[in-house]
């Protein structure tokens, strides 16, 4: 069996038991929780721990309910975005979180907020530039760092061939916002040495107002689409809780394996949008690179926006680095400032430089990185936050 990475060395460790309960070690100001932990009072407090107990049946299909189960999965993957999909029969209701977060949602925001399978509409930089209403703000966020894929049992082996999806929901529309997604076709292939998910969101900033949702449908490919099995299917929560910690790591055993979210809390934070372009010189060949992102309120932990370990750079015409990543959060005022660092290695041969970013509520900052032998220009759109969908001027 894996062992965590040494990574997570300096995150406080959480770990969602099978029977849907977290078990934190010690305080925190943020909390992976089911139902029971949240306020009876609310309806997503209901339909919370209407979802806990779908986690603990989930864990107990075998056999004829678990292919119906892949099925459900593959009907969610296969689903329209926008297309109304009707609600779980009474005998589906209990294969799985998935179907009853459906159901819950459904009867809490359904109509209101389109569609169960939409996608966030609502874009990054939106306060960049032009008027900013009165109910955006600096808030309360959550920065998401890895998604990694450990202890792999019941006949999986590495490599493993992955796809479907991890997603958040919060506050602002309740729509997901894609963390990882990929069909069969395009599936991403983990090894026993690199078994973390090619995170390409949030495509937006995650609002830490009240209950983030994680939405979990992964899939094993296996040499047949029937053959294929349940990676992981999931639902828990993370919300604001009193006290600070820099970076969480939260442990979601699964029968198949277990999933570690690298994520951390930000207080008062701005979001912010990254690019970068080469300006002068050119990326050499052979060179692996990478671009990433930290702050200095989050000690030795960093946000990878572009990963090429081929040597072969993404980038257009224009000298626009295809980022896999661009937003991330940065906290306003005190003494926090926002890194962003590019690096060619080779072997033998490593060289880095970064720019630095003091937070903004708006407009953009511009810097440099220089490679010696390559120019890029980092820029950083500064948006403030709002829970409220009206505006959607994104981008």
């Amino acid at each position: 069996m894996e062992t965590m990475s040494s990574g997570f060395a300096g995150f406080k460790i959480y770990t969602i038991d099978e029977d849907g309960a977290s078990r934190p070690a010690g305080g925190t100001r943020g909390v992976a929780t089911t139902g029971k932990e949240v306020s009876s009072s609310s309806k997503v407090g209901a339909s919370t721990r209407r979802e806990g107990r779908g986690l603990r049946d989930a864990n107990r299909i075998g056999g004829e309910r678990a292919r119906r189960e892949r099925q459900l999965l593959r009907d969610s993957f296969n689903s329209v975005p926008g297309k109304k999909n009707p609600p779980p029969r009474d005998d589906e209701k209990d294969e799985g979180a998935i179907p009853i977060n459906r159901l819950a949602w459904d009867t809490s925001f359904g109509g209101v907020c389109g569609s169960f399978d939409d996608e966030t509409a609502l874009g990054p930089m939106r306060y960049t530039s032009g008027p900013i209403p009165e109910n955006a703000v600096p808030a309360s966020t959550l920065q998401i760092f890895s998604v990694r894929v450990t202890d792999l049992k019941d006949g999986l082996w590495w490599p493993l061939h992955v796809y479907g999806f991890v997603a958040t929901r919060g506050g602002a529309d309740h729509n997901r916002n894609f963390l990882f997604r990929r069909t069969r076709d395009n599936c991403q292939i983990l090894t026993k040495k690199d078994p973390v998910l090619l995170l390409t969101g949030p495509s937006r900033a995650v609002l830490l107002a009240g209950l983030v949702t994680f939405e979990v449908q992964l899939m094993a490919k296996s040499k047949t689409e029937l053959a294929d099995q349940v990676l992981a299917s999931k639902v828990f929560y993370f919300h604001q809780g009193s006290r600070r910690e820099d970076s969480i790591c939260i442990r979601i055993p699964y029968k198949h394996c277990t999933l570690e979210f690298a994520l951390a809390p930000l207080r008062h934070s701005v979001e912010a949008t990254v690019t970068v372009q080469l300006v002068d010189g050119s990326w050499p060949d052979g060179h692996q690179g990478q671009v990433f992102s930290c702050t200095d309120s989050i000690k030795d932990t960093k946000m990878l926006l572009l990963d090429c370990p081929d040597g072969t750079m993404p980038i257009g015409p224009d000298g626009m680095f295809e980022l896999s990543r661009r937003v991330v959060c940065a906290e306003l005022g005190g003494r926090d400032k926002l890194m962003v660092s590019v690096q060619a290695r080779r072997v033998g041969f490593l060289t880095r430089n970064q720019a630095v970013f003091e937070p903004k509520m708006s407009g953009t900052s511009v810097g440099m990185c220089d490679l010696r032998f390559c120019k890029m220009q980092v820029t950083v759109a500064w948006s403030l936050l709002s829970t409220s969908g009206t505006h959607a001027g994104g981008k």
